[in-house]
């Protein structure tokens, strides 16, 4: 029994790396499937470092003529404006997010390069085209975000001031911080393309913002019957990095003594604690309430 949770500790982050990387693949052919298939027939734009590098490689192919085959080369600008983002994380995150960051980033530069454009909007309603871009877009934003990664661009930045501002989205900042470029676009073009590209926004950022539950802060209550759990507190601490209140206490109805601890999490670490908690104790008692406002010294990890 004693080691058992060192057996998983070894094989949990071999497995889970690589299921988290098919998971980024797959988030982005939703990412890319949203603008390519739906927004871009449209010649509408999305938020963030995206809309600029759409906007970019609009006046290399329409105005300066330049055509680079089957290749959507917005992906390719995109990745080039993450760059500087990248350099910067490396010393504000750890590496090991950061190497994340770069696989998503690289994996949307692919997929936006490959899914193909039609020359024709899928639907007849633009507006139910910029409702299901923004759905399908924001899904895949949203489910690299809870893996762990990081599409880059905008929402860089918007996880940096989530870190230190709770009950704010991360769909919401980034939305915010677009705002420069609805600007632009009114003084290029006309009124319909700046309020639908808007419409995009909206409903990808709340698409964005069901789906990545970091946001949710949780209070975990636990209660068991083992006498020692010095083993279970200090996975706790060490694998999720989050603080223990314990107190001891006897069950009413029982007489029994029994351990509490009190844990508070962000909702996508609720399983991992169920999971440490379980490996010590299969028969503890979790009671987890979400979606607690909290005040004070507690991390908001995005990360």
């Amino acid at each position: 029994m004693e080691n058992k949770p060192m057996e998983f500790m070894e094989k949990q982050p071999l497995l889970g790396e690589g299921v988290r990387f098919l998971i980024l693949a797959l988030a982005a052919r939703i990412y890319a499937v949203g603008l390519n298939v739906f927004l871009e027939p449209l010649h509408l734009y999305a938020d963030g470092f995206t809309g600029y590098a759409q906007l970019i490689n609009y006046f290399l192919t329409e105005k300066a003529g330049f055509h680079f085959g089957s290749i959507n080369f917005v992906g390719i600008l995109y990745f080039l404006m993450n760059i500087p983002g990248l350099i910067l994380s490396w010393k504000r995150f750890h590496k090991q997010y950061v190497f994340r960051m770069l696989i998503s980033i690289a994996m949307t530069t692919v997929a936006l390069a490959l899914v193909p454009v039609p020359k024709e909007p899928i639907l007849d309603s633009i507006f139910a085209n910029c409702v299901i871009a923004g759905i399908v877009h924001g899904t895949g934003i949203g489910i690299i975000l809870r893996m762990g990664g990081n599409d880059g661009g905008a929402n860089t930045i918007s996880m940096l001031i989530a870190q230190k501002i709770n009950n704010i989205g991360v769909g919401a900042l980034s939305f915010g911080i677009s705002a420069a470029l609805y600007v632009l676009l009114l003084l290029l073009f006309d009124v319909p393309t700046v309020i639908y590209s808007i419409i995009f926004a909206a409903v990808c950022a709340v698409s964005c913002d069901r789906v990545h539950i970091q946001n949710i802060n949780s209070q975990v209550i636990i209660i068991t019957k083992e006498k020692d759990i010095s083993e279970m507190e200090k996975e706790i601490l060490v694998r999720l990095h989050r603080g223990i209140t314990r107190w001891d206490a006897k069950g009413a109805y029982t007489d029994d003594d029994v351990r509490i601890l009190m844990v508070l999490v962000s909702k996508y670490e609720i399983n991992r604690l169920r999971s440490i908690v379980h490996q010590y104790d299969p028969q503890a008692f979790i009671v987890a309430n979400e979606g607690v406002q909290i005040d004070g010294n507690f991390i908001k990890k995005l990360v």
